[in-house]
């Protein structure tokens, strides 16, 4: 439950799960390079299709359950083993359908029969969602570093799956069933690790299946309209463009999905909290609004800036010379990462501010548009303006969310820290660039980018760390 000490715990909480993140966004990173370099980009983008309906299918589960689920048994904890046991009973019901609809998208969208077969073994997986909703109560703790920990078995035994099936020359059969293996053997750590720190209630909890469910249901659907405009664009290049430029673009793109490890540890671990202080501590929840405003800046401004000056060295490093091509889209999917690590935030809250219906009619204008833009601009522009719709559909979905939100709060952020760490940030940009004509390769560059970026931070007050040390003490006013 979260405590009187809750700045404290969300701080080591949040620095925990950094650490474990940055090693599955590497590990991830790695895994998808030698995907990349075992299946060649088209068959990379085979790869990601199958993936990209198993991620819609397997939304459809959730039902906006699991966001909802914590926010009430945060809000209710005398009731908690039956919020979470509502929760997780209610994913395991929902698999069922959805296993079936991904099922029917692989046999429609598969070009041959091992894409079909590798898409049915990987749409199994969704059956594991029920489970694997224990995690709420590790969220409950505060104890999302375990909840890292699950990811980071699930990484390792992923990894070695695909590095075993590469040296063997294994394709898409062998590389789904790797996959199906490392979920299960997540899925049973997640369960060992919830069960010893929580109780569930599944059957005494049917009485608020109902409940959860119908506020659960807007802001479900208005995740999956967000999912279909964030991925409908790899379906539509297979479709249009053909398997070699969907490769091209799944290759950035999972750069960009492995970024969001970020905003998410911010995001895990403001909801419970601030679903435990609202409504009755307003203060205390603009203060919680405001502090992950300020650090998701932090974290991803300095993201789009490395892009802006070594994206052909990222990709050429990590895939290959066969997805150089791919390097100009990496820049724009990066300022689309700045805009959904907004994104997250506004999302957390307008579960705890119940704007679930809002939420849901904003993606539904972002799936419009995003298919209707990439309908008249992929034929011609390719998988290029794929990016820039993605960028695009995203300021114009989250910025309306966020219109939702602070409405709603009656609040309107600070923004004076936001334009320092820009210029910190351009002031990386800069030491990069110079480093970068100096001859250095990818490693170098990130290097350069690390050693400068906080000390610009600092010195520009963007970064105080009597701040830090104020939040680690529960301080902060």
């Amino acid at each position: 439950m979260v405590t009187e000490r809750t700045p404290s715990r969300a701080l080591s909480d949040i620095v925990r799960q950094l650490f474990g993140r940055v090693f599955n966004l590497v590990l991830g990173i790695v895994v998808v390079a030698v995907i990349a370099r075992l299946l060649g980009n088209r068959g990379f983008g085979e790869w990601s299709s199958i993936l990209v309906v198993a991620q819609i299918a397997a939304f459809l589960s959730d039902l906006g359950i699991d966001q909802v689920g914590v926010e009430r048994a945060a809000a209710d904890p005398d009731r908690e083993e039956h919020w979470v046991g509502a929760t997780v009973a209610l994913r395991a019901l929902v698999s069922i359908p959805a296993t079936l609809i991904s099922v029917v998208a692989v046999i429609l969208v598969a070009e041959d029969d091992q894409m079909l077969v590798a898409g049915l073994i990987v749409s199994l997986t969704i059956l594991l969602s029920g489970p694997n909703t224990v995690s709420t109560l590790l969220q409950l703790r505060l104890r999302n570093d375990l909840n890292v920990a699950v990811t980071t078995v699930l990484s390792l035994v992923w990894a070695a799956g695909a590095i075993l099936v590469a040296i063997l020359g294994g394709g898409l059969i062998a590389l789904a069933i790797a996959f199906l293996v490392a979920e299960l053997a997540a899925t049973l750590l997640q369960l060992f690790l919830a069960l010893r720190r929580g109780k569930l209630s599944l059957l005494g909890s049917r009485d608020l299946w109902v409940p959860l469910a119908r506020v659960g249901f807007p802001l479900a659907i208005g995740g999956v309209l967000v999912l279909s405009y964030a991925r409908i664009d790899q379906l539509l290049i297979l479709e249009i463009n053909g398997a070699r430029e969907a490769g091209l673009y799944a290759a950035v793109y999972r750069i960009l999905e492995q970024a969001a490890f970020f905003p998410l540890t911010v995001a895990t671990t403001l909801l419970p909290m601030v679903a435990a202080a609202h409504p009755a501590d307003p203060l205390r929840v603009r203060r919680f609004f405001q502090t992950a405003f300020d650090f998701l800046a932090m974290g991803s401004l300095p993201a789009l800036g490395f892009a802006l000056v070594a994206s052909t060295q990222a990709v050429t490093f990590l895939f290959g010379s066969d997805f150089k091509d791919a390097a100009p889209a990496l820049p724009v999917l990066m300022g689309a990462f700045v805009v959904i690590c907004f994104g997250y935030l506004s999302g957390n809250m307008v579960v705890v501010l119940k704007q679930q219906r809002r939420y849901m009619r904003n993606a539904a204008v972002g799936l419009v548009v995003n298919i209707g833009l990439n309908l008249i601009l992929l034929p011609r522009y390719g998988f290029l303006a794929a990016a820039w719709v993605t960028l695009a559909t995203e300021v114009a979905v989250v910025g309306l969310n966020w219109i939702t939100v602070l409405r709603a709060m009656a609040y309107r952020p600070r923004v004076g820290r936001l334009l320092r760490t820009a210029l910190a940030t351009a002031a990386m940009c800069g030491v990069v660039l110079l480093v970068r004509e100096a001859g250095g390769g990818l490693i170098v560059l990130a290097l350069a980018a690390g050693v400068s970026y906080l000390p610009f931070l600092w010195t520009l007050r963007a970064l105080d760390l009597g701040e830090l040390r104020d939040i680690r003490a529960g301080r902060v006013s």
